[in-house]
């Protein structure tokens, strides 16, 4: 090693001689530098651990670089530490299956522990003391407990990713896995002796083969899901597989001496070299799948130490590799060290070997690592063998380890079985609420444990237990909640919540079990970590008749008689509760936090009785618990500061599992004022011209704007051409050109929010550096692997669509370019072999299009600007992709976190709430959203820079328990889009009804979505429903909606009752002017058109007319007692009448007015009672046989309460009306009025 003594620091050392005394200094001072990161050995701290945001696995694996440091280096300053970590995180069975890990645990996982136990055995690391579990004995726990994982259900065989079934990852088999207890396996073969680790190793190889995940020409892939038997393979390729096996193989050739094991040596060596292949740094590794996009993670920063590991290791099982090997290994060597150069000490390494002596700015475990064992594995030669028992290995095994159980011998190993499946709604809520299968930056909410220094329940009657305590008399039962709001959270969580709790599960209740210290706010809260394992115990006792044991009830009646007392207790109390938390203070937070728990536990309990007893329908009180739950996240979601509309959006639409989950997600940041936001809509979020300024990617930076020429884009826009901005780079500044879109030509689309800074209403230009930005975007964006295009008569389908419904020269060209794009990318994708990602193209044009830059917004050209807008349709559905530019996820980082949180993100970004972008995300083939360090798609989750982190969420186990991350997508794959259309002919019998979904649905989306400008509504709505936007929009804005109305072949009957503005048209005056305020559903049944307006069609709802004299007086509030006997009808009106009665030229007609509701239940059960329904108020012009002709006069909104709260209200008018017959028919007119 030559080195250069201008300073001692490491980025000065070039390693290109091995001589050992520079190496190892090298080596010492990347190790010390490692270890700054590592704090488990610090007081107060846990051993084995890191701190944030690294994995409890990448600790084992670092200690296993510390123990190759002292193994090549003989210095042992860190064994005590390494000691201490790998000694404290072995678990209570010695496997290392450490509880307070569950929730991360993967196979892999525990594997790097038991890899670093086993590197310990074969380097004669000193063993630990004589009571404490030995290195070898520690490796042989964990491939037992492994062992017992293989499964041959799916897939024929193989380790799945996660051990828990309730974890992120558990329905894929990943290579990582497997490799691992390959390797570990044949190593435990040789330091044995044992045949049946070997047989194992077989097993395993074979498998991998088998199943595809290495490929004939030794090419190691991600993995694959078991949903799909392990079809799907996912084709991204990290160091560390090749690397894996590698070892493996070596070790199988050292122990069999088969020629085949020499043959898979050599041939994984040959493809490993792809990992050091870059022309302008050849033979220097490079992790291939993140570091050239640099989208690599805390995790993948690792990856390449642990190649260069097993590949060092290699040359000891298989000595004809050595120069081979080393020829990569040098040159990696020194060009890490020259990375070696960072931080304040310029000492720290960076990641990317690639750059030489310009420190990459990143640093970390991973390139501390990295760089230790490359340069170490220089000293391969100097340094023995691996020993086995046979040749002075020292350690102590036990081929019995790890059979034990997991957990407490009296809690079951939580992992969920097939025949568990009935109890997975109870689990899913109460996972949610303990955070299991959660990580990253969206936690779930923690709820506080407060009751610490309370007596518990006592376990006798449940509702006479505040009067045991004092809390309250018999006949003052709510007295308890007479005291301080504290006090009163302590009482609810000592009663409603573990009292409860003791109730459902009997004898094998423990407190102890459902609270846990939060590692975020270091304070006690709940958890139900207990739940995975108690409750297909408690299911099976119950349903085999087996309780007196575990539950501690003699019979099934008796327990269904004290479970349904206790439920229905609590749940009243809960009720009264509630009216103590609409407090916007302090303490009002900390009772709805209590009562959250409560509310989902009251939920999920219900559910489980469902399921044991076998209820047919969810009771009342089931359903008044699912709005108490998601009332209090409601209430938690405000108390974040997010937005009323949001809110509101999520309360309407979402289960409270849901709103339970986003209401512990931070809201982040923003520049917008949302304190004039309302629950009717988001203003928050809306631009103004005047005072609207085009943002710049940094404050203070003063760039000039450019454009495309305004003439040419005119023009181009004229002629029905896609105006398409050509950007390149040259000599460091954009160039801008405007060009038509051509046939094949593949472009990009730019969704973004006007106001994060990226519009202007001035002129089409931006500043220079938004273009820099851009075009990185955009190259990003073109080396990321597209999703399958699905079939191509799929898309042909999709493009004839869109030439037959506007019947233009661009509809035909729309046609023509979409087939030729989907060819293309057939073709391409052929040729490359679906490799995960393109090589990155430097220094050539990005095509795309943007309504910054692409619509024209000179005022003199508005029917341009309009003829622009109007074409979005076929412009988003002829692009290659559309990048999404959000303001708020452009600055959350997506390492770390699962599906469900990148779900979630996009679930609360200002995109998704934004009316524009409901268009684009619609039309556009594909849509990927802009990370701070990467894209997500959320139909398109096999994308190889994401897989690591994005593999399916939480097992769905059962009807009732819906997965929380397809719910979180649901608006995705509900929106009606073209590519979801048909015009077959064996399925045009379904036109009329999916014309009328579709109308529903684009209806509802715009609703829970805000503009600034309402009128825009019109051509959105237009291109969602494929009709010609430049049409509709070259209409006055009071005709607009009528010309959408008159080109459905049906509506929806919910249109007439609808409370948004109407148009200005006393013929048609329940046209609405906009989506505005209302949702619509189908169950009041649909429009059909007539001869004199529309028919409302009875088959689907059940509306039903009430006649009352027109002389009656309009009252805000009226009651209609005679509709339904015990029941009445009442009325509340959404808005004051605007208008006088309608009047007709028809003398000798008497004028009557119908209050029509438009579903009035059949049955007056409980728990339709007080329910909220839709209904309008008409003139009555003339009747012809059963037919009511109707002119629209106002909405209304009405209900059915009981007798007795008719009785004590005495602000409704109660008026005398006639019921109309059942079989009248119902036309509501729009002509002849006045």
């Amino acid at each position: 090693m030559i080195v250069r003594h201008t300073t001692p620091n490491l980025n000065r050392c070039l390693l290109t001689v091995p001589w050992s005394d520079s190496i190892k200094a090298a080596a010492k001072q990347v190790a010390e530098d490692l270890m700054v990161f590592y704090t488990g050995d610090q007081p107060g701290d846990t051993p084995g651990n890191l701190p944030d945001p690294y994995y409890w696995w990448q600790c084992g694996a670092m200690f296993g670089s510390l123990l190759d440091y002292y193994y090549y280096t003989g210095d042992d300053q860190f064994n005590a530490a390494v000691t201490q970590g790998m000694l404290h995180q072995v678990g209570p069975y010695n496997d290392y299956m450490t509880p307070n890990q569950t929730k991360t645990t993967g196979n892999d996982d525990q594997g790097f522990w038991a890899l670093s136990a086993m590197s310990a055995a074969e380097q004669k690391f000193p063993d630990p003391p004589s009571d404490k579990p030995q290195w070898l004995a520690l490796a042989q726990a964990v491939f037992n407990t492994q062992a017992s994982r293989w499964d041959e259900e799916f897939c024929g065989g193989g380790l799945r990713w996660q051990v828990f079934s309730f974890n992120t990852g558990w329905d894929y088999k990943n290579t990582i896995s497997n490799g691992v207890f390959f390797n570990l396996a044949a190593r435990l073969a040789i330091y044995t002796g044992n045949q049946t680790y070997a047989d194992w190793a077989e097993k395993a190889w074979d498998w991998t083969v088998a199943v595809g995940q290495m490929s004939p020409d030794y090419h190691f892939y991600d993995g694959a899901h078991t949903g799909e038997n392990c079809t799907d393979i996912n084709r991204i390729q990290w160091t560390y597989q090749p690397g894996v096996y590698l070892l493996g193989a070596a070790v199988m050739y050292n122990f069999t001496e088969d020629e085949k094991w020499r043959v898979h040596v050599d041939n994984i060596l040959n493809t490993t070299e792809r990992f050091f292949s870059l022309p302008a740094v050849p033979n220097v590794m490079v992790e291939t799948a993140c570091e050239p996009y640099n989208t690599c993670n805390t995790d993948n920063f690792s990856f390449k130490a642990y190649l260069a590991r097993w590949m060092a290791a290699t040359t000891k099982m298989a000595p004809w590799t050595y120069d081979v090997v080393m020829e990569m290994v040098r040159p990696s060597a020194a060009a890490a060290a020259l990375q070696c150069s960072g931080g304040s000490s310029g000492t720290l390494c960076g990641a990317k070997w690639t750059d030489g002596a310009k420190w990459d700015g990143s640093t970390g475990v991973g390139q501390q690592m990295s760089a230790l064992e490359i340069m170490q594995s220089l000293l391969i030669s100097r340094v023995a063998p691996p020993l086995t028992n046979s040749t002075g290995g020292t350690s102590i095994g036990d081929p019995t380890a790890g059979s034990g159980p997991t957990f407490n011998p009296d809690l079951p190993q939580g992992v969920i079985q097939h025949r568990d499946r009935v109890g997975a709604g109870f689990l899913t809520a109460l996972i949610i609420l303990s955070g299991i299968g959660s990580n990253g930056d969206v936690p779930p909410p923690e709820p506080p444990y407060v009751c610490d220094g309370e007596l518990d329940y006592d376990g006798f009657e449940y509702q006479g237990f505040p009067f045991r305590r004092g809390w309250s008399r018999p006949e003052a039962k709510f007295q308890w909640m007479n005291c301080a709001p504290i006090l009163i959270a302590k009482r609810a969580q000592v009663w409603l919540y573990f009292g409860l709790l003791k109730v459902f599960l009997g004898r094998s209740f423990r407190k102890q079990d459902f609270i846990s210290l939060s590692h975020r706010s270091n304070s006690w809260i709940l958890n139900s970590r207990a739940f995975p394992a108690r409750f297909p115990n408690l299911v099976s006792s119950v349903k085999n008749g087996s309780i007196a044991s575990i539950i501690g009830f003699s019979s099934r009646e008796d327990l269904r008689e004290q479970w349904n007392e206790a439920y229905q207790e609590a749940k009243l109390h809960l009720d009264v509760l509630d009216l103590h938390m609409n407090d916007s203070s302090a303490s009002g937070e900390t009772l709805r936090l209590v009562a959250a728990p409560i509310a989902l536990l009251l939920q999920s309990l219900q559910r489980v009785a469902k399921e044991i007893f076998g209820l047919d329908d969810d009771p009342p009180a089931m359903c008044e618990a699912n709005e108490v739950a998601a009332k209090l996240s409601l209430w938690m979601m405000l108390d974040a500061n997010r937005c009323q509309a949001q809110v509101g959006t999520f309360f309407r639409l979402y289960t409270p599992f849901l709103n339970h989950y986003v209401s512990g997600m931070p809201c982040h940041a923003s520049q917008n004022d949302h304190e004039q936001c309302s629950w009717n809509g988001c203003v928050g979020n809306n631009v103004r011209e005047a005072s609207y300024k085009t943002q710049h990617v940094q404050q203070i930076c003063s760039c000039n704007s450019i454009g495309p020429d305004p003439h040419q884009l005119h023009q181009l826009v004229r002629n029905n051409a896609i105006p398409l901005i050509e950007l390149n780079i040259v000599s460091g500044q954009p160039r801008i050109k405007l060009v038509p879109a051509q046939l094949g030509t593949k472009y990009v689309t730019l969704s973004h929010v006007w106001a994060g800074g990226l519009g202007n209403f001035k002129e089409n230009r931006l500043p220079i550096c938004q273009l820099l930005r851009l075009y990185d975007l955009l190259n990003r964006l073109d080396n990321f692997r597209p999703s399958s295009p699905g079939p191509l008569l799929f898309q042909f389908q999709r493009a004839v669509w869109f030439t037959l419904t506007t019947r233009t020269l661009l509809g035909t060209w729309a046609l023509l370019n979409t087939a030729w794009l989907r060819v293309w990318d057939f073709i391409a994708q052929v040729v490359r072999g679906n490799n995960s990602f393109n090589e990155a193209k430097l220094c050539r044009p990005m095509y795309f299009w943007m309504d910054t830059l692409c619509v024209p917004v000179d005022p003199q050209e508005s029917p341009l600007r309009r003829k622009a807008i109007g074409n979005m349709a076929l412009i988003y559905a002829a692009d290659q992709r559309c990048l999404v530019l959000d303001p708020e996820l452009q600055h959350i980082s997506m390492e770390g976190l699962t599906l469900t949180q990148l779900n979630a993100h996009v679930l609360c970004s200002t995109w998704l709430t934004r009316s524009w972008t409901f268009q684009e995300a619609k039309l556009s083939r594909e849509w990927y959203a802009q990370f701070e360090d990467g894209l997500y798609n959320p139909n398109c989750t096999e994308n190889a820079a994401l897989h690591q982190h994005l593999y399916a969420d939480w097992v769905t186990h059962g009807d009732d328990a819906h997965s929380l991350a397809s719910e979180m997508i649901s608006w995705y794959h509900n929106m009606p889009a073209v590519r979801q259309l048909s015009i077959t002919a064996n399925q045009s019998a379904r036109l009329l009804s999916d014309a009328t979904h579709s109308f529903i649905t684009v209806w509802n989306h715009l609703v829970s979505r805000s503009t600034s400008k309402m009128e825009d509504l019109h051509g959105i709505m237009a291109n969602t429903l494929d009709l010609s936007a430049v049409e509709i929009l070259a209409l006055p804005v009071q005709e607009r909606m009528k010309a959408i109305l008159r080109t459905q072949e049906s509506l929806p009957a919910a249109l007439i009752y609808n409370s948004a503005p109407k148009i200005n048209d006393t013929r048609c005056r329940w046209v609405p002017l906009y989506p505005y305020k209302t949702y619509f559903s189908d169950l009041y049944g649909v429009l059909i058109p007539s001869t004199n307006g529309f028919l409302l069609d009875k088959s689907r709802g059940n509306p039903v007319g009430f006649l009352v004299d027109p002389s009656i007086p309009r009252f805000e509030k009226i009651c209609i007692a005679e509709s339904c006997g015990s029941s009445p009808l009442w009325i509340t009106f959404l808005a004051e009448p605007d208008g006088p009665p309608v009047s007709f030229e028809a003398p000798g007609d008497t004028l009557k007015v119908c209050y029509v509701v438009g579903h009035l239940e059949k049955s007056t059960k409980y728990q339709d009672l007080g329910r909220r329904s839709a209904g309008a108020r008409f003139a009555l012009r003339k009747v012809e046989g059963k037919t009511l002709h109707l002119v629209y006069e106002y909405s209304f909104l009405y209900s059915h309460q009981p007798r007795k709260y008719f009785e004590s209200r005495e602000t409704f008018e109660t008026i005398s009306a006639e019921r109309t017959d059942a079989d009248a028919e119902f036309c509501v007119e729009s002509g002849q009025s006045s």
